[in-house]
């Protein structure tokens, strides 16, 4: 980082949707040397799932998408404490991993976290690679389930198997499905 000290960072994904009123949020919830701001963000399913209810007008619904309580790439901190706890490992490679670790260095660091659901930000859908030679079986995993969680609200999903039974009669019987 190319900050002075005393200046307040917010380390962000590259597709996040940032609405102009989050910053000031990001301000105020941040105290330099006592609190980080680790926001909750909204993750969009992809849109070829999504309910096709043309009314919904809220972004934030569970048929939109959910909260992604476990993600940890979204950070409000002050250079200072960035430094003292150590900064983002830059040697990890691949997917994921690097911000939970930033996240259990602030932890141990014994700087307060807050951690809320923040409306300012959305994480737009997008194509997910998970490839099993360059990740840990750890790592992996974790990508194939966020790939996974990331399609869709479990109704219409559902909805849409019934619809592929219907269009494909012998695939209930390759995945199983109980009549």
């Amino acid at each position: 980082m190319t900050l002075e000290k005393n200046d307040l960072a917010f380390l962000c994904d590259v597709d996040m949707e940032v609405n102009i009123t989050f910053f000031d949020r990001c301000r105020k919830n941040t105290n330099q040397g006592k609190m980080v701001y680790y926001p909750e963000v909204f993750k969009m399913y992809n849109s070829r799932f999504l309910n096709p209810d043309k009314n919904a007008r809220r972004k934030h619904s569970r048929f939109r998408g959910h909260w992604g309580g476990y993600a940890f790439g979204m950070l409000c901190i002050y250079k200072s404490d960035y430094t003292k706890v150590g900064g983002l490992n830059t040697k990890m490679m691949g997917w994921g991993g690097e911000d939970v670790d930033l996240f259990q260095k602030v932890l141990k660091s014994r700087i307060e976290v807050l951690r809320a659901p923040d409306v300012g930000l959305i994480y737009r859908w997008h194509k997910r690679s998970c490839s099993k030679a360059s990740l840990t079986e750890n790592n992996y995993k974790q990508c194939l389930s966020s790939r996974a969680e990331a399609l869709g609200d479990k109704r219409p999903l559902g909805h849409f198997l019934y619809l592929l039974q219907d269009m494909y009669p012998d695939l209930k019987q390759k995945l199983q499905i109980p009549v």
